[in-house]
């Protein structure tokens, strides 16, 4: 657990909710194991409790070795004790505060009623009144509010920690179906998709989503491009254009279930920066893959924009299906650049029926009443 005794409790929970912290801590438990658990991952969430448990038994140390308990962590007096957390002292912080909401929001009904030897009833005080059902119904979702944004807030946390020069929950994290890198997507992050689709730039509502991603990636755009194409622009979106990510970037992959299908000898064939410099036809090939990873983001997004209900837009529909023709047309017009990873694709244009290897334009940057913007709009 992350969370054990009634003084972190009473330190966390609201100043108007009273009751006994020992319900709450039991019922903490199973929420630990169906948010907290999922939100880490396992290897995470078990370096997690055990830096807790010396928390727990006044064994930790903060940034400056000093010993400290579970109780400094969370008390409003911790800066004149002068503790310096550790990143993973601040992270089991962080984790407390969704851990009591959540609680208090899926037990609301639990909490309000007593069980004993009389019957069923509901819990109230002379001094108060029973809360009607509204009040009920607003004091849950509030709690959920707060729990999803202290999860939002975790979740960043964890990212800024991946973006560290020296990460401390990298290799771990990176093993969480959470993880901020989707590597199987051609979409493979919430800021990413934030580009098309205005989500606020939420990682949960990101992660939300990525199931209609990949299914978007699957029956919308690997039948249009071919398996082995779709598979070689979709590393290219994981692992980026520059040489020196490469090698961390895959290492990284290579602890995401997701990745296990990638195929190493359609690397070869992916354009990238090297150390050393790039030849004009390099950059060429590097401009053409740019391109075509942007055109089949664009429809990805749209298509999943369109069946979602809060995101929709009245165009949703024919701006996915624009953009996706317009990632097929750029493909026939520069069959060479996609040279070793497009023969099995229906597009495939042979290289002696192609006039040039240079990346063409579309047969036209113009449809009716309007320009196209990659990135996402229309401009009339």
């Amino acid at each position: 657990m992350i969370l054990s005794t009634s003084e972190e409790l009473n330190a966390l929970i609201p100043a108007n909710v009273s009751t006994s912290p020992e319900r709450l801590l039991t019922l903490m438990e199973q929420t630990e194991r169906t948010h907290i658990v999922p939100l880490l991952g396992k290897p995470l969430y078990e370096a997690v409790c055990q830096e807790y448990e010396k928390l727990h038994h006044g064994e930790a140390e903060d940034e400056e070795g000093n010993l400290m308990d579970a109780n400094n962590l969370v008390s409003t007096e911790s800066d004149h004790f002068g503790f310096k957390y550790t990143p993973m002292q601040q992270l089991i912080r962080l984790l407390q505060v969704p851990l009591v909401y959540m609680t208090l929001a899926d037990n609301t009904g639990i909490l309000s009623v007593s069980l004993n030897d009389g019957g069923m009833n509901m819990v109230s005080a002379e001094d108060y009144g029973s809360a009607k059902k509204d009040d009920r119904e607003a004091f849950s979702r509030d709690c959920f509010r707060n729990a999803h944004k202290g999860m939002e807030q975790v979740l960043l946390f964890l990212e800024e920690d991946a973006h560290a020069d020296e990460p401390v929950f990298l290799k771990l994290w990176s093993q969480s179906p959470t993880f901020y890198m989707q590597y199987g997507l051609l979409v493979p992050t919430a800021t990413k998709f934030n580009q098309f689709v205005p989500i606020d730039d939420s990682r949960e509502t990101y992660l939300s989503l990525v199931q209609r991603i990949r299914f978007v990636q699957d029956h919308k755009i690997r039948p249009e491009l071919g398996d082995m194409l779709t598979d070689a622009i979709i590393q290219y979106a994981a692992f980026g254009p520059q040489e020196k990510d490469r090698t961390h970037n895959f290492e990284l992959a290579a602890c995401h279930s997701v990745v296990n299908s990638f195929e190493e000898d359609l690397r070869e064939h992916l354009p990238f920066k090297r150390y050393d410099g790039i030849t004009s036809e390099e950059l060429l090939k590097l401009r053409g893959w740019n391109r075509l990873l942007l055109l089949l983001q664009t429809a990805v997004c749209f298509y999943v924009e369109m069946d979602n209900k809060k995101l929709r837009r009245p165009d949703s529909d024919k701006d996915a299906m624009y953009a996706l023709e317009r990632a097929k047309i750029f493909i026939q017009a520069n069959t060479a650049l996609f040279e070793g990873v497009i023969e099995d694709s229906p597009l495939y244009i042979k290289e002696e029926e192609t006039s040039s290897t240079k990346p063409q334009c579309e047969k036209s940057d113009h449809r009716p009443g309007g320009v196209f913007d990659p990135l996402g709009s229309y401009y009339l």
